[in-house]
């Protein structure tokens, strides 16, 4: 759904219905839930990384930091030099109470980045183009986005998948 505040109120407050029930039902496995969860997070490493995906002269990957939630897209010249963030989820995810980034691309000639991103819970992206270099945007007028894209061997081309009124895949723009 586009626009939840858009919701019919009686599918609304049925909804609501359903999680203040459950919230009572669970109830007593709140301190357990507690301990779940703790004991989870403390299996998992934080401040994990991809394996760096070579191209040109850069290397491209994800990594996390402790206590953040989204990924950070980065690269690093191949040769030596310092890490460039592209794009910090933490930081496009704060004034959002949802917030997901979907897909994360640079051009053939390094020059460019686009990334789509979901703020509602929609499953409608919206894209944003950047330079690399600055993270100047450049673009962000691409919305209806399945959250997929693509750039053409031109740097210049950016292909994505346009998303009709139904959520289905219409068109390749």
């Amino acid at each position: 759904m586009r626009d939840p505040s858009l919701l019919d109120h009686s599918i609304k407050a049925h909804l609501e219905a359903e999680n203040a029930y459950a919230k009572g039902v669970m109830a007593n496995t709140e301190e357990l839930q507690a301990r779940l969860f703790a004991e989870m997070k403390g299996r998992i490493k934080e401040d994990d990384a991809s394996v760096p995906a070579p191209d040109g002269s850069f290397a491209y990957y994800t990594r996390y930091v402790t206590g953040g939630q989204h990924p950070l897209f980065c690269r690093m010249p191949r040769d030596g030099g310092h890490e460039r963030v592209l794009v910090d989820g933490n930081s496009l995810a704060k004034p959002h109470a949802y917030f997901r980034v979907a897909g994360v691309a640079h051009s053939p000639d390094h020059k460019l980045i686009a990334y789509t991103v979901d703020t509602k819970g929609s499953e409608f992206y919206s894209v944003s183009v950047i330079e690399a270099d600055t993270g100047s945007l450049v673009d962000s007028r691409i919305a209806d986005n399945n959250g997929s894209l693509e750039w053409a061997a031109d740097s210049r081309v950016l292909l994505y998948v346009w998303l009709d009124e139904e959520h289905r895949p219409r068109r390749v723009l």
